[in-house]
């Protein structure tokens, strides 16, 4: 649509007629924005829940097996991975995964759609998509360098 309107607006077409594709633009971005932030809030909620839990069993599991004094493992230390390790992994519940589920139907949806437009661009979009996973096996093996130094740090 933004190209679209730059091409009409760039061939001398007034404003005052690009007026409703203007309009339309404006509130595909405030819809787009609005499931952008609908996804975060539900993303965070979904993280802290699972937090929760992930803590709840810590604090289980520590108090169901042998006191801190006999395993070598003190209080500190336990206080530490339950706090910092375990809210180092809110990233990665509350904007990771949504973003691979995004990354995993977006796609297909917009090729689906620019099908319908332009089948030639879809057949080339289809053609490209592979990378999409190549990137983002780079990204998880990176994350993943950084994930164990933290954690050896931990």
């Amino acid at each position: 649509m933004l190209a679209r309107i730059a091409a009409r607006a760039f061939h001398g077409t007034p404003l005052r007629e690009l007026w409703a594709e203007v309009a339309l633009l404006v509130i595909a971005f405030a819809v787009r924005g609005a499931f952008a932030w609908a996804m975060e809030v539900a993303g965070r909620r979904a993280a802290w829940s699972v937090l929760s839990d992930l803590r709840l069993s810590l604090v289980q599991k520590r108090l169901s097996t042998q006191p801190a004094s006999t395993d070598g493992a003190g209080a500190a230390e336990i206080t530490a991975v339950s706090v910092q390790g375990v809210e180092a992994l809110e990233g990665y519940f509350a904007r990771y995964l949504p973003q691979v589920v995004l990354a995993s139907i977006v796609p297909f949806l917009v090729i689906a759609w620019v099908a319908f437009l332009d089948l030639e661009a879809a057949v080339i979009m289809l053609l490209t998509l592979p990378l999409v996973p190549v990137f983002m096996w780079l990204n998880s093996a990176c994350t993943a360098c950084r994930r164990s130094r933290r954690w050896a740090a931990v």
